[in-house]
C-alpha cells in the first residue's frame, strides 16, 4: 500500500501563509530546490491537493521553468475540494466525496508514494484522521503575527516520531515525524 506524506512549509508561529496570502517568508529558492527537488519528488507519483491550493500550483506551474517545473507538470494531481470546477492542468482530476474512502482508494492504487503540498484545511483534515503517514514539516524562521494557521481547533491526540532532521543555511530546518 501507498503511503501519504504531508509536506508543509510552516512559520515559527505555525502559519502556511501571511494574512494576506504572502508566501515571501518562505526559503530561499535555492534551498526550497534542494528541499522539494528531484530526489525528494522521486518517491512520489500523484500529488494531493486542496481546492486553493490547486488553484495556486496550476497557476504556476504549467509555465514555470523552474528546477521541479517539469516533475510537477508530469505526475498525477487529485484536486480535493469543492471550490476546483475545473482542472485546466495536465494529468490533473478532481476528486470529490468521503475524503477516508478518496485517499483510501489512491493508497490501494499501484505506483509509488502520494505527497500533499496544501493547503492547511486539507492537511488538518488528513492528518485528524490518521491518514498521514509522514509529516514533512520545513519551520521557516519568520514570525507572521496573522495568517492561515496549519494546525487549528480541536486536533486528536497524535504522537509522531522524529525520523529525520536538516538546517538550512537560512535558519529553516526540516523536520520529519512519521506517526506512532
Amino acid at each position: 500500500m501507498r503511503k501519504l506524506t504531508l509536506a508543509m512549509l510552516v512559520s515559527l508561529d505555525g502559519y502556511i501563509e501571511g494574512k494576506t496570502g504572502d508566501l515571501s517568508w518562505f526559503l530561499p529558492e535555492s534551498e526550497f530546490f534542494d528541499l522539494y527537488g528531484s530526489a525528494f519528488m522521486a518517491r512520489f507519483d500523484t500529488i494531493v491537493l486542496g481546492g486553493k491550493a490547486f488553484v495556486l500550483f496550476s497557476k504556476h506551474w504549467p509555465t514555470s521553468e523552474q528546477p521541479n517545473a517539469a516533475v510537477m507538470n508530469s505526475c498525477r494531481k487529485v484536486a480535493i475540494g469543492k471550490t476546483v470546477q475545473d482542472t485546466g492542468w495536465a494529468n490533473s482530476e478532481i476528486a470529490r466525496g468521503d475524503l477516508s474512502e478518496t485517499i483510501g482508494r489512491l493508497k490501494a492504487e499501484e505506483g509509488r508514494d502520494l505527497v500533499c503540498f496544501g493547503g492547511a484545511k486539507l492537511g488538518r483534515s488528513l492528518v485528524r484522521r490518521g491518514l498521514v503517514d509522514e509529516l514533512h514539516l520545513v519551520i521557516c524562521p519568520a514570525l507572521l503575527g496573522a495568517g492561515t494557521p496549519l494546525f487549528i481547533g480541536e486536533m486528536p491526540r497524535k504522537n509522531f516520531k522524529l525520523i529525520e532532521t536538516k538546517a538550512y543555511k537560512s535558519g529553516g530546518v526540516l523536520l520529519r515525524y512519521v506517526p506512532v
